[in-house]
């Protein structure tokens, strides 16, 4: 058997710039030469393939440095009669530094090969141990597989891009980070054999071969719409998402500023506004398979059939198999989700603002240094169209457990507030208490020295003095009742609002400064109740207030202290923890958007592929920890290093 020696150019360069000398110190032993090249799969596409001169597609930027980066070379050869692993030859680190300093460097290997032979030549760039032993243990054919045996987010893509911990941002700050990358050799886009002969002997007639490699994971970014920038009172410059809701007729200004915003639901900040891949698929195959069904996706990945993963095989109204799924899908539902958002150790990451001018030099500038870059990784996940549960799964109202998709959490202070009528009256007690006998008072509510101060007092008597001034009254009067034991304030400015909530948190013993006691009753700043219109039997707002919308948002006090007349406020108002409300959309990676909603099939997950979701809007207060919510999204998915022009309004 003869020795087959591979000469590899990276970084897409073209065929004139390989230069036929070796370095003299490394000595060829093998009369079979093959000159191959390398590149960056485009487009999302396993196996897709840049312009035929090598330069980088429009629809194609770069990524970021780890990213990109090539530590570790392997090549994998396969005799292609018995598709059995007959070698697997690393690149030397030496060779490998010599290319980072020159994008020309012709790389040179000794494999294993005999003339006549036909063979399959795989490029697996920075192989962990474990996938070098899992091609070991394998030694025959490319579906190779990596599996996860851990619960976690973070652990489970730590096996598939070490040192990120899920994160892009991660992986930029790790010494040696890097994203493994896979893909076979060719000949002129032909076929995946290659036949060793005689006139392959001398390097003036080297056989040329070239390979698209792609990384092994996909990446998810969120993009939030924000307002221009206010100035509030304390000199704080804020930016708000954008929170309207369209099906209301009031005016809701954002932010303490002079020109109102109509509609407004309330302010939610940029660095409140968080994302995180779920449903994340367990395992990938380390070379994309093909599928050959009839499906929605031309390739496969090893749980491709929602219906196993049903109760017994019955309807769907029988719920999922949690077991099954959960050893193949890591999913987070509301609760274990939220406790991931307040944990400090969480993996929710945050949002970017969305910014037309640098959105063009993302999809326009390859090289620019001002593109969107920040995203959370994923394997790819496919699936076949189910047959007997089609329907059924189509209107299932909640996430999927087995489907890809972006749980998204923004925290909102809303503007317009439901209060008990005599909230006024109870903080003038509470204040007063406080004023008796200060430390000893807060015990009796569970407070301590700072948790409420003389801050809050000359706070509370600006408040009442301006929201009950003549003409609004929102303390007193009749003009702003709702059902007679409510009142609609309508705050002036997210600080406001804030007292308002945490106060009425505060003088009915429902406060911890803890945000994990929600368990235990008790609940952190922020923390308010939405309650959906749909259950009101009267009137929703007094014919004074010109204001009618899906929601009421009320103050802990106001759900607290609600009597038998207002069971229903009781019954059906759900806390929103801390303000934290959660959304998620599917991802449509096959454009069946639809009516601005996207079905469950659209979410194949694909590879080396980038999805860059623009929120346009938070319309509605999303899902607690026991009411999920469906988000309408219009998303496309495009190559790993475009953003695409995804918008959600969530209403």
């Amino acid at each position: 058997m003869g020795i087959l020696v591979a000469v590899a150019c990276f970084a897409g360069c073209n065929e004139d710039t390989i230069r036929e000398d070796f370095p003299e110190k490394e000595e060829i032993t093998g009369n079979v030469y093959i000159r191959f090249r390398m590149n960056l799969s485009g487009n999302g596409i396993p196996g897709g393939t840049r312009a035929g001169d090598g330069t980088i597609p429009k629809d194609e930027t770069p990524g970021a440095d780890k990213e990109n980066a090539v530590n570790t070379i392997d090549l994998l050869v396969y005799d292609a009669e018995s598709d059995k692993l007959t070698d697997i030859v690393p690149v030397g680190a030496e060779q490998i530094e010599q290319f980072k300093k020159n994008p020309d460097y012709n790389f040179y290997v000794s494999v294993y090969a005999g003339k006549g032979q036909k063979v399959k030549i795989y490029a697996a760039v920075n192989m962990t141990e474990r996938m070098r032993q899992q091609f070991n243990f394998s030694r025959s054919g490319n579906a190779v597989s990596l599996s996860s045996a851990h619960n976690d987010y973070r652990d489970v893509i730590e096996e598939f891009v070490p040192g990120s911990a899920g994160k892009q941002e991660m992986l930029e700050n790790c010494n040696g980070g890097c994203i493994p990358m896979t893909g076979q050799f060719v000949i002129d886009d032909i076929g995946g054999e290659i036949e060793i002969t005689e006139g392959h002997a001398t390097k003036e007639d080297a056989l040329q071969v070239k390979a698209d490699v792609s990384r092994i994971v996909a990446k998810i970014h969120v993009l939030a719409t924000m307002t221009e920038e206010f100035t509030l009172s304390t000199g704080e410059k804020v930016k708000y998402a954008h929170a309207e809701d369209k099906t209301s007729n009031s005016e809701q200004p954002s932010g303490e500023a002079t020109e109102d915003y109509t509609n407004w639901i309330g302010w939610i900040r940029l660095k409140d506004v968080r994302y995180m891949p779920n449903a994340v698929n367990k395992s990938t195959y380390l070379f994309p398979q093909a599928n050959n069904k009839e499906g929605l996706c031309p390739w496969k990945d090893l749980n491709m059939d929602l219906e196993s993963y049903v109760v017994g095989g019955q309807d769907i109204d029988m719920g999922f198999d949690t077991p099954a799924w959960a050893k193949d899908y890591v999913f987070y539902n509301g609760v274990s989700l939220h406790k991931e958002n307040i944990s400090a150790a969480g993996h929710l990451a945050q949002a970017e603002a969305y910014d037309e001018t640098r959105y063009d030099k993302t999809v326009n500038e390859p090289y620019s240094g001002d593109r969107y870059t920040k995203g959370m990784y994923c394997p790819e996940n496919y699936f076949d169209t189910p047959t007997t549960h089609g329907d059924a799964f189509g209107n299932y109202e909640e996430a999927l457990p087995m489907v890809t998709h972006v749980s998204i959490a923004a925290r909102l202070t809303p503007r317009r507030i439901v209060i008990v009528k005599d909230y006024a009256n109870k903080m003038d007690a509470f204040v007063k208490g406080y004023k008796d006998k200060k430390e000893e008072f807060l015990g009796q509510y569970g407070l301590t020295t700072g948790d409420f101060t003389d801050e809050d007092v000359n706070r509370w008597e600006e408040i009442k003095k301006s929201y009950d001034a003549e003409g609004r009254k929102y303390f007193s009067g009749t003009d702003n009742l709702y059902r007679e034991d409510f009142r609609i304030i309508k705050t002036d400015s997210e600080a406001d609002a804030a007292d308002i909530i945490n106060w009425s948190l505060k003088i009915n013993k429902l406060w911890s400064r803890n945000a994990a006691d929600f368990e235990n009753g008790k609940y952190p700043d922020g923390t308010f109740y939405v309650y959906n219109v749909k259950y009101d039997n009267l009137q929703v707002a007094p014919s004074a207030i010109d204001w009618k919308q899906g929601y009421l948002y009320l103050t802990a006090g106001a759900v607290a202290t609600a009597t038998t007349g207002n069971i229903d406020i009781k019954t059906y108002s759900v806390p929103h923890l801390g303000g934290w409300g959660y959304y998620f959309t599917y991802l449509d990676q096959l454009g069946q958007t639809q009516n601005g909603k996207t079905p469950y099939t659209a979410s194949q997950v694909t590879r080396n592929t980038y999805y860059l979701i623009t929120v346009g809007n938070f319309g509605m207060p999303g899902g607690s920890i026991s009411r999920p919510e469906y988000i309408r999204v219009n998303t496309e998915a495009v190559g790993w290093d475009y953003a695409g022009r995804g918008e959600i309004n969530l209403h």
